[in-house]
């Protein structure tokens, strides 16, 4: 499968369209305006250089940027959740239910946003005995916890 079809089996699920102007290279997706490229064309300057990075295509599926999980905000599949739970999703914790303020239409995997609709992640819902818990796949800590991993090394 080829970058731009994981990026649109990637997105279906939240019924938001691809957006126009994107550039795919090799595995990598960006999000490059007309008028870029027209001046792109010019000066002969890559995506990766002047474009808004989207994800990449992985073996496992696509892999979102954030800017690609911001463009996605306003999909009908995804929870909010509290403002002390906001802060445990981004540490990396899972949400209790208690502290799901609002769930749309999910499907396997969805956003989870705070109040003010920023999107803090991505999640699923897992079986915990009786409780369905907002399972943790990936948040905006991230890319913060395997920066201090590697400086640990």
């Amino acid at each position: 499968m080829n970058t731009e079809e994981s990026l649109r089996e990637f997105m279906g699920p939240f019924g938001v369209a691809v957006p126009e102007g994107v550039v795919c290279r090799g595995r990598r997706a960006y999000l490059v305006p007309e008028s870029v490229r027209v001046v792109a064309s010019k000066v002969k300057l890559e995506p990766f250089s002047i474009g808004l990075p989207l994800g990449e295509s992985t073996v496992r599926g696509f892999k979102p940027s954030f800017a690609l999980l911001d463009l996605m905000r306003k999909s009908r599949n995804r929870v909010i959740v509290s403002d002390d739970a906001e802060w445990l999703f981004t540490c990396g914790r899972d949400v209790f239910p208690e502290k799901v303020l609002y769930e749309g239409e999910l499907k396997e995997v969805f956003l989870v946003t705070n109040k003010q609709g920023e999107v803090l992640g991505l999640g699923r819902k897992e079986m915990r005995g009786k409780k369905a818990l907002v399972k943790n796949l990936y948040d905006r800590g991230d890319f913060l916890r395997r920066e201090e991993k590697r400086k640990r090394r």
